[in-house]
């Protein structure tokens, strides 16, 4: 059974985060490679980054990343002609 922990970003993740996105959507040849700084340009170098913006599930037993979820923050959205806060 793989022990999974929950956590936010931290700043020796970039390497591990690159690769779990490229081995993701790479896998037909389609999209972008992403390496570290860029997939960190638009979230952590973002000036309103947040670690918690970043959420990351960790194999405890390999210590590697798994999974992550990003959240982007959006102050303004438009959606049918109408604008959201």
């Amino acid at each position: 059974m793989v022990k999974i922990n929950y956590r936010c970003y931290q700043e020796d993740d970039d390497q591990q985060l690159a690769d779990l996105y490229n081995l993701a959507f790479q896998m037909n040849g389609a999209g972008f490679v992403r390496t570290p700084k860029e997939w960190n340009w638009r979230y952590v170098q973002s000036p309103n980054f947040e670690p918690e913006m970043v959420q990351i599930a960790e194999d405890k037993d390999l210590n590697i990343i798994i999974g992550a979820v990003h959240v982007n923050l959006i102050e303004n959205l438009v959606f049918g002609h109408k604008q959201y806060p």
